[in-house]
Order: structure tokens, then sequence, then C-alpha cells
């Protein structure tokens, strides 16, 4: 039989080992596998390219028309207009040096028969003009006076004749004559002749 002395020395022991024990392990709730999320692309910014900012090519200036008062517009309108009727008068006489004097070197024109004609290509052909002229005038004359140095001049010529082989002529022409000034004078740089009656 245990003495009570053993019961107490064996309670004791049985205290101090259940105290030393590690506390039982409590199973966790097993927490579900998260299922893999389906990983969405971010949208892709378009990055619009940006127009290339080339300088803008600026026009070049042009020399605004400079002020005419009504006693140039008088005085220029005068001046082309007797230009106008002495070429008249000096292709009538065959006189090519003074219609010479009229023409600028760069003078272009368009001829009544459709031909584009120079300077030298215009004296050639008055040169060998033999029409005989019982007279020749012009009328209907419109100066449009642009810049003091620069005229548009519109009119109408009348030519009455004979051709060399004695065949007679009555035609009219409707001109426009572009007029330039410089250091030497007016000068006419380009010319187109339409032909409106013919008899």
């Amino acid at each position: 039989m245990r003495t009570a002395i053993q019961c107490l020395a064996i309670a004791t022991l049985l205290i101090v080992t259940a105290q030393r024990l590690p506390a039982p392990i409590q199973e966790m709730p097993e927490s579900p596998t998260p299922k893999p999320r389906s990983v969405r692309a971010a949208p892709k910014k378009t990055v619009q390219p940006k127009p290339s900012q080339s300088p803008t090519p600026q026009s070049k200036a042009t020399p605004s028309a400079q002020p005419i008062s009504a006693s140039d517009q008088t005085a220029i309108t005068t001046v082309l207009t007797d230009l106008e009727k002495k070429w008249e008068a000096a292709v009538a006489a065959h006189e090519v040096s003074a219609v010479e004097a009229f023409v600028a070197d760069d003078y272009v024109s368009v001829s009544s028969a459709g031909q584009v004609l120079n300077k030298t290509q215009l004296l050639d052909q008055l040169q060998k003009d033999t029409n005989i002229y019982e007279s020749s005038a012009i009328e209907d004359v419109n100066v449009r006076v642009v810049r003091p140095d620069f005229a548009i001049v519109t009119g109408l010529t009348h030519e009455k004749g004979k051709t060399k082989e004695g065949k007679a002529f009555n035609r009219s022409f409707r001109f426009t004559d572009t007029w330039t000034k410089s250091g030497a004078g007016w000068r006419c740089t380009n010319a187109q002749v339409v032909k409106v009656s013919d008899k």
C-alpha cells in the first residue's frame, strides 16, 4: 500500500508534467485555395503622333498698291492713250523703229492669228508688212491705272486700206496692252489682239 507521502509525490509530479506539456494543436479549418484571377491586360493607350510643326511658310510680302491721286490717274491716262495712238500710226506708216521704242525688251504678245511673239518677232512681222493703209485709228480706249508705274489699256483699232495686190480691207481689232514705267519711261510688256471684224 502506498503511503500518503507517495501519493502526494505522484500527484505533484503529474501536475508539473502537465504544465510542461505543450498545448494541444488545434486544427485550423482548411481555407479554400483562392482561384487564380484572370488578369486583364490594361488597355493600351494609343498615342497619337503629334503633327510635325513645320514652320508656317510666310508668304512673301507684296508691295501694297500705292494710292493714286485723281490728277495722276488723268495724267497717266493721257500719256498712255497718246502712246497707243502713236503706235497705231507708226504701224500704218511702216515706222518700225518708232514701234520698237514703245515695246519692252522682254515683250510677249499673242497676235490675232494666235501666234506668240517676242519683241524681235513682232518687229520682223511689221517689217514684212506691205499693206497700204488709207486710215488707221483707235477708239474706245480704257486705261486702268493699277500703280503709278503699272497700267492696263484696252481699246479698239480700225484699219482700212489695200493689200499689195490691191485687195481692199476694212478690219477691226480688240487689244489689251500692259504697260510698265521704268527709268526709260513707259514700255509695253504684254499684249493680246483679237480680230473682231474683217471686210
